[in-house]
C-alpha cells in the first residue's frame, strides 16, 4: 500500500502536468491561427477626442517617440475643418503612433504639436493585445453629434470616418495582414450640450451611432468606451448630455462609460489639459479590456494548483463568457 500511495501524487503530477502542457499547446495554437489578424481600434468625436489645448511638448520622453507596433491613421482638424476637409491634417499611409502637427489651421488651439487620447490609449492597447495592433483617429473640433455625426447623411462626418477606416483596412491588407475591428471609442458631446434640442436627442441619437457602427463593422458586439463629459464644463444642457450618455452604458453590456470628472483641465475649463489626456487614455484602455477580456466560467470555480493554471489557459477560451460589468447608481462602470 505504501508504494501506491507514494506512486498517487506521481501519477495525479504527472496528469496535471500534461493538461497544462495540453492547454499552452491549445493557447499557442490559438494565437499562431490569429497570428496575421490586427486589431483595429477607432477613436472618434469632437474636440477632445482631438487633443485641442494638448501640448506635445509636455509628453515625458517615453511619450514623445514612434511606437512601430501601433499603426496609426488619422484624419483631424479644427471646427473649420467640418465642413472644408481641406482644413484638416490627416495621414496618407498607416505611421507609426505618435503626436501630430498643424501649423497652419488651429487643431490643437495655441499649440503646433498635440495629441489625443491614442497617445496612451495605443500603447496600452498594445500592450492588453501582445501584438501589432492598429488606431484610427477621426475627429473634428467643434462636432455635434445630432447633424455632424449623423450616420444617416453620405454627406457627414460618420461617412468620412468609415471611408477613413476603409483606407487603414487597405493599406493593412496590402501588407499582408487582415484588420480585425476590436474596439471603438467615442469622446464628443460638448457641442451638443449647448443646444436644449440636441441634448433631448443625444440619447437616441448616441444608441444609434452605436448600432450603426457595430453594424457596418460587422461585429455585432464591438466593445464601445464612451467618456462622459466631465462635470465641471459650464454648458447649459451639460447635465442632460450626460445623463444620456450614462443611459446607453446602462442599457447595453458591451458598451462601458467612464467618468472623467477628475481629469485635469485646460485653463479654458472645457479641454483636457497634457495630462487629462494621457489620464483618458489609460482610462479608456482599462474600460475596454473589462469588456473584452473579463471573461468567467460557465460552470463552478477554477481548481487549485496546476490544474487550475491549464484550465485559466483553456478554459476561457473555450467556454468562457464576458462578466456582467458593475454599476454604480448612474450606470457609469466603476
Amino acid at each position: 500500500m505504501g508504494l501506491i500511495v507514494e506512486d498517487a501524487p506521481r501519477k495525479a503530477r504527472h496528469g496535471l502536468l500534461s493538461l497544462l502542457v495540453l492547454g499552452i499547446v491549445i493557447l499557442g495554437a490559438t494565437r499562431l491561427a490569429v497570428a496575421d489578424d490586427v486589431p483595429l481600434f477607432v477613436l472618434a468625436g469632437q474636440s477632445n477626442a482631438v487633443g485641442y489645448a494638448s501640448d506635445a511638448n509636455e509628453l515625458p520622453p517615453a511619450l514623445s517617440t514612434p511606437v512601430a507596433d501601433v499603426s496609426f491613421w488619422y484624419e483631424i482638424g479644427p471646427i473649420q475643418g467640418i465642413g472644408n476637409p481641406a482644413q484638416r491634417v490627416r495621414s496618407t499611409a498607416l505611421e507609426p503612433l505618435l503626436f501630430q502637427s498643424d501649423p497652419d489651421f488651429q487643431t490643437f488651439g495655441p499649440f503646433v504639436d498635440g495629441f489625443g487620447p491614442e497617445i496612451l490609449l495605443g500603447r496600452d492597447l498594445l500592450q492588453l493585445e501582445g501584438r501589432p495592433i492598429a488606431l484610427v483617429k477621426f475627429a473634428l473640433n467643434g462636432s455635434n453629434l445630432a447633424v455632424d455625426w449623423d450616420p444617416t447623411r453620405p454627406d457627414k462626418l460618420y461617412a468620412q470616418m468609415l471611408a477613413t477606416i476603409d483606407a487603414a483596412s487597405d493599406a493593412i491588407r496590402a501588407r499582408g495582414d487582415t484588420p480585425v475591428p476590436a474596439g471603438f471609442f467615442w469622446m464628443q458631446g460638448e457641442s451638443d450640450a449647448l443646444d436644449e434640442v440636441r441634448a433631448n436627442a443625444y440619447e437616441a441619437n448616441l444608441a444609434a451611432l452605436v448600432m450603426r457602427v457595430r453594424t457596418d463593422l460587422g461585429v455585432a458586439d464591438l466593445p464601445v468606451v464612451i467618456g462622459r463629459l466631465h462635470e465641471g464644463i459650464g454648458f447649459p444642457f451639460l447635465g442632460k448630455v450626460r445623463d444620456a450618455q450614462a443611459s446607453v452604458g446602462a442599457s447595453d453590456d458591451e458598451v462601458a462609460v467612464l467618468s472623467t470628472d477628475d481629469f485635469e483641465l485646460y485653463d479654458d475649463d472645457l479641454h483636457f489639459s497634457a495630462g487629462g489626456q494621457q489620464s483618458l487614455g489609460r482610462r479608456m484602455a482599462t474600460r475596454w479590456v473589462r469588456l473584452a477580456f473579463e471573461m468567467t466560467p460557465v460552470a463552478g470555480p477554477i481548481a487549485q494548483g496546476l490544474l487550475g493554471l491549464a484550465l485559466v489557459l483553456v478554459y476561457p477560451i473555450a467556454v468562457g463568457r464576458r462578466r456582467r460589468r458593475a454599476r454604480d447608481e448612474t450606470g457609469i462602470p466603476r
